[in-house]
């Protein structure tokens, strides 16, 4: 029986992950369209309100989705939040690759704030659980 508790938030992991992608691609969309395009800001400065609106919707969807998700442990939290950051940084360098940057133009792109997001998507389940009454 644990391999089938394992799977099972091993599927709502992945399906909770899937709700920080559509989020994520909002934020990219918010920031190439709306800060980018129409508000003309800096490149510089919209990847880094992009980071600040990704690290609060980030920490909404996985607050709004901890009742459902449910890892009770620091092991379980620990190997959600490593497999959401894997799992992100696997389709960002795929897009990015796809999209015709070369690896290294791939990592130029990130700025001191993006990682600092990286890092707290792959916290945010243990600080979840450790937060938690």
């Amino acid at each position: 029986r644990p391999h089938g508790v394992q799977l099972h938030l091993l599927a709502r992991a992945t399906a909770v992950w899937g709700a920080l992608l559509v989020t994520a691609l909002g934020d990219g969309v918010l920031r190439e369209v709306v800060l980018r395009v129409l508000l003309r800001v800096p490149e510089r400065v919209a990847h880094q309100l992009s980071a600040i609106c990704a690290f609060v919707a980030f920490t909404w969807v996985v607050w709004a989705s901890w009742s459902w998700l449910r890892p009770t442990t620091v092991r379980a939290c620990c190997a959600v939040g490593g497999y959401w950051l894997v799992l992100t940084l696997l389709v960002e360098t795929a897009i990015g690759l796809l999209g015709g940057l070369s690896l290294l133009k791939l990592l130029a792109t990130y700025d001191m704030a993006w990682p600092l997001v990286l890092g707290w998507l792959g916290l945010l389940p243990l600080v979840m659980l450790l937060t938690q009454p």
